[in-house]
């Protein structure tokens, strides 16, 4: 039961540790456009719709990856699980 209980544990804690640097890549992404490609003409913020869009599939692909990370953990704990289940039988 303890050793379930663990794994379980070490297991959020990867997908807590793993979400925060996601999240931290992807806000790195959005202020990195910002400083790059926010500019004025006459005053009006002026976007350029293509690397609007290339920032977009930079983070889904970030979230993507974030995605299979969670699975890896997920069948990981289930393997764990299983390991232990053996044991206590």
């Amino acid at each position: 039961m303890i050793e379930t209980l663990e794994a379980i544990k070490d297991t959020l804690q990867v997908a807590i540790d793993s979400g925060t640097q996601r999240i931290e890549r992807i806000h790195g992404m959005v202020v990195d456009y910002a400083k790059q490609h926010a500019r004025e003409t006459h005053g009006e913020p002026v976007v350029d719709r293509k690397s609007v869009y290339d920032l977009v599939r930079a983070i889904n692909r970030e979230l993507g990856e974030a995605a299979t990370d969670l699975f890896e953990m997920v069948e990981s704990a289930q393997a764990a699980r299983g390991a232990n289940r053996d044991r206590e039988a």
